[in-house]
């Protein structure tokens, strides 16, 4: 299955109307973890996890994410994991999600999903 852009800029869209004023870095996961997770306990977390669950990426590849990756949407091994799940992601939507997860995971200022969605907008077209 193929990921584009406009379904990636759809799918965060949807999920921060609807939690625009969360602060990753604020809960327990990041926390926890000191970083990005895109599933935890069996459910997506993140927002990049959150928008791949979204466009049908089963959560068992969020946590294969996880173990393969650094917390980082461009991690070498991302295309990998994804590709071999059965996903290709263009390279616009992982632009996409990086800027987001960017503003996302910043700990040196707070930054709220509706943020993080912002900068993305405003960076990648």
């Amino acid at each position: 299955m193929n990921i584009t852009l406009e379904q990636v800029r759809e799918s965060a869209k949807k999920i921060v109307e609807a939690n625009p004023d969360l602060i990753y870095t604020q809960t327990e996961e990041f926390k926890n973890y000191g970083t990005c997770k895109y599933e935890r306990f069996g459910e997506p977390s993140c927002l990049v996890g959150q928008v791949l669950a979204r466009l049908g990426v089963p959560v068992e590849v969020l946590a294969e994410l996880d173990e393969q990756s650094d917390g980082s949407i461009n991690g070498e091994d991302v295309p990998t994991v994804l590709f071999n799940a059965g996903f290709e992601v263009s390279n616009d939507a992982y632009r996409y999600m990086a800027e987001a997860q960017a503003v996302q995971d910043r700990t040196s200022r707070p930054n709220t999903w509706g943020e993080a969605l912002a900068r993305a907008e405003g960076r990648v077209s």
